[in-house]
């Protein structure tokens, strides 16, 4: 036993340097992580550091139980990095799905679709696009539950942190241009880019990634 617990213990104070600047990172000043979140919306970094963490120790202590000590450290930092982008693509996908909800909500019809995709050498299932067919009398009345799902959606694109399209779509233009006004003063439009096709076509809006993940 003892000889199976210590390359372990050593590795774990081998990738232990690895992870201290990105704890530092969580742990930050305040007023520099607010300036920093103004800039740039980011995903929860409290649980993409917890994520990047646990990849940092799995990955150095598989190099180092492998025979390969002089890369623990290596390898633990390429965990860090495929824990955390991984933990990132799956909070986008649950806010796509919280974006959902709260439209089904809003008496719409709401589409996550999702696709299978290799992150660092894994597989993970990530938003392919979100689908949102909108009632125009609701973006005109703008009701609460209409108030409501655009709170969440505007979540979901301030979250984004590799870039999202949003096609707004209706034959009725006026309704249309409800959400892209909308979401415009929730702050949530500066990061993504913005297809406005109002004036035509069925009441929708879509979203998708762009095709570069980080």
């Amino acid at each position: 036993m003892k000889r199976s617990t210590l390359p372990i213990t050593l590795c774990l104070i081998a990738c232990l340097p690895m992870a201290m600047p990105l704890q530092a990172l969580a742990q930050s000043n305040p007023s520099e992580r607010a300036a920093s979140s103004e800039a740039k919306p980011k995903a929860d970094k409290k649980r993409v550091f917890k994520a990047g963490g646990f990849g940092c120790v799995a990955g150095g202590a598989l190099a180092y139980l492998t025979g390969k000590k002089d890369r623990a450290i290596a390898a633990c930092a390429a965990g860090a990095a495929v824990g955390a982008t991984a933990s990132y693509l799956k909070q986008q996908r649950e806010n796509a799905e919280e974006a959902a909800e709260a439209a089904r909500a809003a008496g719409m019809k709401a589409e996550v679709v999702t696709k299978t995709q290799t992150v660092e050498g894994n597989q993970e299932a990530v938003l392919d696009s979100l689908r949102l067919n909108y009632n125009p009398e609701d973006m005109r009345r703008l009701d609460k539950d209409t108030q409501a799902f655009l709170d969440k959606f505007a979540g979901l694109l301030t979250k984004s942190t590799n870039g999202l399209t949003v096609v707004f779509q209706g034959a009725d233009k006026v309704a249309c241009q409800v959400p892209i006004v909308e979401l415009a003063k929730r702050g949530a439009l500066s990061k993504v880019t913005v297809d406005d096709r109002c004036g035509s076509g069925e009441p929708v809006i879509v979203v998708t990634p762009v095709p570069d993940v980080r």
